[in-house]
């Protein structure tokens, strides 16, 4: 909370705040607690009402917060606290900064003499771009999904922080930093999910592209064994999550003694399957875990968080895992503004499609 704000609203205005939770709601008690106005109302369909009055609160600088207690429906309002203008110059920076090392990645990975073999000479500036624009498009149209939607809700919300990193993939992703929390599972839903899906969907074309001749490379089992005698550091194996091995079974019809030996743009693509994987797990304040609070509430949240690292460690992602175990054992509870009314059928249904994305998505 900033110090420029109480946690508490003046006496003097509780009356205020009163009438304006008395414009949607049936109150049955009203009081202060601590500071807090506080109100016991009436059972009733809660979802559109209180989004009304969170729009009305906003107006006043209020939050109200609604959750059931002791089998009552209760409504709390605190001041919104002070929010900082945010300044771009580091958006930037840190952009500026993640395209030149996305950029040096993309070149290391295209001066390999494999692929010079393979493709009779590489156009390095090329490839160099299509790795790079591949990158940014996966990663920061992630990050623009989850903007828009928030504008979309009327949140307030940053533009996406880059992250730079070292090779091979040149960066550590985005993020942007929500500023306001979400008003209820629906909107928690729709914010959660947007950035997967829309990295996943970029992930695909990407995929697409990166499989075909000229990317990738069907080579038989004696020459890709004279390769790996040729130059026994330029070739790894690696194990291709389920969706990237029926794209290439799709795309890629091969005969028997035949291996696909992949490019840079199709290894790009690997990478987004297993940044969605990781982004879908149902984990603490992932882009899953806030799906998987809507779904199923906060007990189940915290039980999934507790598997999903369990899963990370399973497969191997000790760094991610470890990450989320911190990041759980220092946070307070996060959830929406309303904690009772119900997600819509719609979105659970759509949750079963996400799942299915992260099964797709597995990268050993």
């Amino acid at each position: 909370m900033d110090s420029t704000y109480p946690p508490y609203i003046a006496p003097e205005s509780f009356d205020e705040v009163r009438n304006i939770v008395e414009s949607e709601f049936t109150v049955l008690q009203g009081y202060l607690d601590f500071g807090v106005p506080t109100f016991i109302i009436a059972k009733t369909p809660t979802k559109s009402p209180f989004k009304n009055l969170v729009a009305k609160m906003k107006e006043k600088s209020y939050i109200p917060s609604l959750r059931r207690m002791n089998g009552n429906l209760i409504i709390r309002v605190i001041p919104k606290p002070a929010s900082r203008r945010s300044s771009s110059k580091m958006n930037i920076i840190l952009f500026l900064l993640t395209l030149g090392s996305i950029s040096y990645s993309g070149f290391m990975a295209n001066v390999n003499p494999v692929l010079n073999e393979l493709q009779g000479g590489t156009n390095i500036v090329l490839q160099t771009i299509l790795f790079t624009g591949a990158i940014l498009a996966i990663i920061g149209l992630h990050e623009l999904g989850h903007l828009i939607v928030s504008i979309l809700r009327g949140k307030e919300v940053t533009l996406p922080y880059f992250i730079p990193g070292l090779p091979p993939l040149g960066t550590f992703g985005a993020v942007i930093v929500q500023k306001e929390p979400p008003t209820n599972r629906d909107e928690m839903f729709d914010l959660g999910s947007s950035g997967p899906l829309v990295g996943f969907i970029v992930t695909l074309i990407v995929a697409t592209i990166g499989l075909q001749p000229g990317f990738s490379f069907m080579v038989s089992e004696s020459y890709l064994t004279s390769l790996m005698t040729k130059y026994p550091d330029a070739i790894g194996s690696i194990y291709p999550p389920l969706l990237l091995q029926a794209l290439d079974m799709f795309l890629r019809p091969r005969t028997v003694g035949q291996t696909l030996i992949l490019g840079p743009l199709a290894v790009t693509a690997y990478i987004g399957m297993l940044l969605t994987f990781i982004n879908l797990l149902p984990a603490w304040q992932l882009d899953g875990g806030w799906v998987s609070l809507s779904v199923f509430g906060e007990k189940w949240h915290r039980i999934l968080s507790w598997i999903s690292i369990i899963v990370m460690i399973f497969f191997g992602y000790w760094l991610m895992a470890l990450l989320i175990f911190f990041g759980m054992s220092r946070s307070g509870k996060v959830g929406p503004l309303d904690d009772v009314s119900p997600l819509s059928r719609s979105r659970k249904a759509f949750a079963a499609l996400l799942l299915a994305i992260l099964v797709l998505c597995v990268a050993f």
